[in-house]
């Protein structure tokens, strides 16, 4: 878990407030492309392309293309996070998880030929030493469950996360669009330029500072929640395995129950040093975000707690967000083309 937590805050949670930055110096000028007049080198969109975008909170499809204003606006933000999102979300992290159970398996391992070095020296029957194995098999699955879970969550939540940025814009976005959209007569396509750029100017500085913290709030908490699935998943698996085997340590085999005292405790000393194992690999640190006043849980990294991610294709493979420019096509060259959109903008 510290080295998911590590890879989250690094590449994520710390480059959030310098896209809120690129969010918000790039808003106005996203604007002003939109409102470039026709016969410009860059041309903007027509007037009733435009009147029928904020009649339908900032997003229209034509027989030419989409057009979509909350989009646009998130671009600038989202550029700053990918690709290193894809390759946290989509690649680094199901690497670690692969890796962590192989971890744990190998400890497993490590106390199943040490007990059965015990078993084997106190001369223990097969059926006595089955039944351990066969509680050790069931071990082994629960660990691999409670990391499949773990999994499941993140790509949960790292895609309600990814949705917050363009969500958030169209939410903050849909007073303006009102009164672009109530603009009629002659001057009306210009008064709805001139509101759209006067509105990302005075708003674009918050709109951008609430995607930063939403989706800060949104990937804390779901570095909360796998760390306590994880831990609270590990701790019960432990104490049940441990808890079973002493039980058959001291009821279902007639030689452990005739052994002396201290051979009984060797034993279960092996259980209660395979239980630190775990624990010890799982430890936290928790580091004081310097931003909130929250306290944000951040794995201590080191070459031993942070391996490096290798670039081998993971075991399981996500579709990563795109956000790649659409493609241009051609529109009218002035606005009288646009007629055939007006059926789309009467009142």
């Amino acid at each position: 878990m510290r080295n998911i937590e590590f890879e989250v805050t690094t590449k994520i949670l710390d480059v959030l407030p310098s896209a809120a930055t690129s969010g918000t110096s790039e808003a106005v000028l996203t604007a002003e492309k939109w409102a470039a007049p026709r016969k410009s080198e860059e041309p903007g969109l027509a007037w009733a392309t435009y009147k029928a975008t904020v009649r339908r909170e900032g997003r229209f499809a034509n027989t030419k293309k989409e057009h979509n204003f909350n989009e646009d606006l998130a671009k600038p933000f989202m550029r700053e996070l990918d690709p290193k999102w894809n390759n946290v979300f989509n690649r680094a992290i199901y690497q670690m998880l692969d890796d962590g159970m192989e971890q744990c398996r190998t400890k497993v391992d490590v106390f199943r030929t040490a007990f059965d070095g015990v078993m084997a020296a106190k001369g223990t029957t097969s059926t006595v030493r089955a039944m351990f194995h066969k509680q050790l098999k069931r071990f082994d699955g629960h660990l691999a469950e409670i990391l499949r879970g773990v999994g499941k969550t993140i790509k949960t939540e790292q895609k309600a996360a990814n949705r917050v940025c363009e969500e958030i814009i169209q939410r903050e976005m849909v007073g303006v669009y009102q009164e672009c959209e109530v603009e009629r007569g002659i001057g009306s396509f210009m008064r709805m330029k001139t509101n759209m750029k006067t509105h990302l100017e005075d708003n674009s500085r918050n709109m951008f500072e609430e995607v930063h913290t939403t989706m800060k709030y949104g990937l804390q908490k779901m570095l909360k929640s796998i760390k306590c699935d994880a831990l609270g998943g590990f701790g019960k698996s432990s104490e049940s395995f441990r808890r079973d085997c002493g039980y058959l340590i001291s009821r279902k085999g007639r030689e452990f129950s005739d052994l002396k005292q201290g051979v009984q405790a060797e034993i279960l000393k092996l259980l209660e040093m395979a239980k630190e194992l775990f624990d010890a690999a799982t430890r936290i640190v928790v580091v004081k975000d310097e931003q909130s006043e929250q306290s944000l849980p951040v794995r201590s990294a080191s070459a031993a707690a942070a391996p490096a991610i290798t670039d081998a294709e993971p075991s399981r493979i996500y579709t990563a967000t795109d956000w790649g420019e659409v493609e241009e096509e051609d529109e009218a060259d002035d606005e009288s083309d646009s007629h055939s959109e007006l059926s789309d903008i009467q009142p």
